[in-house]
């Protein structure tokens, strides 16, 4: 009988068992570019659909592909994660509503940074050291500085719709992060499905209609634009995300997504968007802010290891 020949571990397998750092910041990479290119092939649909149509649509495209994936109804939800649960709604659905507004209206490389103001105020909030307060002060520098160049360069209408937009979206970023953790130890994917399905049929009977009768205008180009923004935005960068999740530890992922910004400035390059110096340097302020809330964050899990370490040691009185 012959032995059972021995799979060869492909280059990927390989370089994420020897060197997981440089694996995931080559999986951000590529998450990040599919993020933000597919936000840029969305962008011209904006004109003909509206940006909040657009949400809506991809909101319900990943509810029915989450909903056929996780057939969350099986679980039993108390009345408590069900408060939980719509708070988490609200949240996801003025996430997504807010981003698509900012990016029709403002460059991606001075909206994402904005938003980037929602994790690190988490980070503030719930920190236990100065390093994670005074983020927040350095990441308001750099939003101001970008806030202020986009105001003084044009003051457009779009200009300051963007902006408030990008704010907003920063303050419902944070509640998805403050909600999805609450309920992250009752099935964290089936919550999910759940709430982006309640955002979908909330916004329905408000946005469904005029979303179909946009998109009928021009549906292949339209149609096909969301479809592409949601393989790349919802799909391929949330797998992505998983596979990070599963190689690095959680604390050296939020170290990561300080390229977001940079990859979001990068990738609107190629769309035509241009910053000036001044609005790089505001971009690097926002991503040092971001370093210095995840950096700090592992001195506090470094600290609270060793004072358990201290009290398992410590002899029983």
């Amino acid at each position: 009988m012959e032995a059972p020949v021995e799979k060869k571990a492909s280059v990927w397998e390989k370089l994420r068992s020897k060197n997981p750092l440089l694996f995931a910041i080559i999986l951000v990479v590529i998450a990040g570019s599919c993020n933000y290119v597919g936000t840029g092939f969305l962008t011209p649909a904006f004109d003909t659909v509206g940006g909040v149509q657009v949400a809506w649509v991809r909101l319900s495209i990943t509810a029915v592909v989450l909903l056929l994936w996780r057939q969350p109804w099986r679980k039993k939800w108390t009345k408590e994660q069900i408060i939980w649960l719509v708070l988490f709604a609200i949240s996801i659905g003025t996430m997504y509503t807010s981003y698509n507004i900012s990016v029709g209206n403002l460059a991606m490389g001075i909206a994402v940074p904005i938003q980037f103001l929602g994790p690190v105020a988490i980070g503030a909030i719930t920190g236990k050291n100065w390093k994670q307060r005074s983020a927040i002060i350095v990441a308001a520098i750099g939003v101001a500085m970008l806030a202020g160049l986009s105001l003084s360069g044009n003051k457009s209408d779009t200009i300051v719709v963007g902006l408030i937009a990008s704010f907003v979206a920063a303050l419902a970023w944070a509640g998805y992060i403050f909600f999805g953790n609450k309920m992250a130890h009752n099935g964290a994917l089936d919550a999910l499905s759940l709430a982006i399905t309640l955002a979908a049929l909330v916004l329905a009977p408000f946005v469904g209609p005029t979303a179909i009768r946009q998109m009928s205008v021009d549906p292949g180009n339209s149609i096909w634009r969301i479809v592409q923004f949601t393989i790349l935005a919802s799909v391929i960068a949330a797998v992505l995300d998983q596979i990070m999740l599963k190689t690095i530890a959680p604390n050296v992922f939020s170290v990561l997504q300080a390229l977001y910004p940079v990859i979001s400035l990068i990738i609107g390059l190629f769309f035509g968007q241009f910053p000036t110096i001044l609005e790089v340097v505001g971009l690097l302020i926002v991503s040092a802010s971001i370093v210095l809330t995840a950096l700090s964050g592992v001195q506090d899990e470094n600290d609270d290891d060793k004072a358990l370490k201290q009290a398992e040691a410590a002899p029983a009185k």
